[in-house]
């Protein structure tokens, strides 16, 4: 179902032992719940090496293509959802695949 998943904001106060709250300390979970054909992207504005090397091992980004600069773009979305932990993934991104489908790159 999904093909891409966006993951935002690591920072440069975690450990690779210990992260900077309950969330990055799971993001191995979001791997393990989708194919490996997934693709993930991962943005940061103040990651240090450490933290960057984190995330990338966590969600199994080898080789990643990086880009160093604002993807300040009309097409790019930021948003904080609650998901209860008994609601089915699918379920909880649906709205963004429909829009996605619908709009194509015009979606908001």
């Amino acid at each position: 179902m999904f093909k891409n998943l966006i993951n935002d904001k690591g920072t440069s106060s975690s450990s690779k032992y210990a992260a900077f709250c309950e969330a990055y300390g799971r993001l191995h979970e979001l791997r393990a719940l989708l194919s490996p054909d997934v693709s993930f992207i991962a943005l940061t504005a103040t990651a240090t090496l450490d933290t960057k090397k984190f995330i990338l091992d966590t969600l199994c980004m080898n080789n990643p293509v990086e880009v160093q600069e604002s993807p300040n773009k009309k097409n790019v979305m930021y948003s904080v959802t609650y998901i209860q932990q008994s609601h089915r993934i699918d379920d909880t991104f649906q709205w963004i695949v429909d829009e996605i489908i619908n709009m194509g790159s015009s979606a908001e």
